[in-house]
Order: C-alpha cells, then sequence, then structure tokens
C-alpha cells in the first residue's frame, strides 16, 4: 500500500506526520501487514520517519469489507496482534547511530541488514546499545 499527495509528496516540508489516505486505505495497509511476515524499510525512511510499523487497525470483517460496505483486502478481521518484523537496510549503520544518538528508536525487533562485519566497532556499539536488533550481515 502506498500514498502520496497531488505534488508527490509523502510528507509535509516540515517532516510533520499527516493523513494523506482514506481511514479505509490505512486499515488496508495495515491488514496487509497483518498478512505478512516482514516489512522492509531504507535507511532514509528509518533516520526520517522512525516507523513502527506494527499493525494498529484491520478491516472489520472476514469478506474485507468495512462498514460502508467497501471490499478492502484479505486480512479482513485478522487480529492486531500478528506483527511483522521490520528489516532496515542500513549498509554502514550510520543512518541507525544517527538516529538513535537522538531519539529511542520506535521499531519492535529489528532485523538491520549491513554490509559492516560482526566485529566492526560500529556495530559492535549498536548492538550493546540496542539489543533488541538483529543485525544481519550481507553482501
Amino acid at each position: 500500500s502506498y500514498g502520496q499527495t497531488l505534488d508527490g509528496s509523502i510528507a509535509s516540508a516540515e517532516r510533520e506526520q499527516m493523513n494523506i489516505s482514506s481511514p479505509v486505505a490505512f486499515r488496508l495497509l495495515h491488514s496487509l501487514r497483518a498478512e505478512h511476515d516482514a516489512v522492509l524499510i531504507g535507511c532514509g525512511t528509518l533516520e526520517m520517519d522512525n516507523p513502527r510499523l506494527n499493525v494498529r487497525a484491520v478491516l472489520e470483517d472476514d469478506a474485507g469489507a468495512d462498514a460502508a460496505g467497501e471490499t478492502c483486502g484479505p486480512a479482513a478481521g485478522r487480529a492486531a496482534a500478528a506483527h511483522p518484523r521490520p528489516v532496515v537496510i542500513d549498509s554502514q549503520l550510520e543512518r541507525l547511530e544517527r538516529l538513535t544518538d537522538a531519539r529511542p528508536l520506535h521499531l519492535q525487533r529489528p532485523i538491520v541488514c549491513t554490509t559492516l562485519p560482526a566485529d566492526h566497532p560500529r556495530r559492535l556499539a549498536l548492538a550493546r546499545r540496542l539489543p533488541s536488533v538483529e543485525f544481519l550481515t550481507v553482501g
């Protein structure tokens, strides 16, 4: 699921949160999250938005229709407890380091894909500071 404004934006110029889709689209997005094991984001999204990527709303019934009768997706009626695992791509772990220096990480049990080896000082420091993060060496 994806949303953007007519001018192609997905956030305000001030980087404030704004609703750019309908309540039905919001529930569809969260229903899709409930149906999947993981949600992949890049390090720019992590740094700029510090998203939660959890399931907070799902569609109302098993037929995939909302209260107005609009059919909207496969995850209708599914429990919101089925949260996908966040997966972040941050090759050098610079964005993760910068974000977590400034504020707490909102992601729960994320997998962070990096090209840094397990013994790299930045990775070791982040692993100590963020014990819920699972690092995966790629590349």
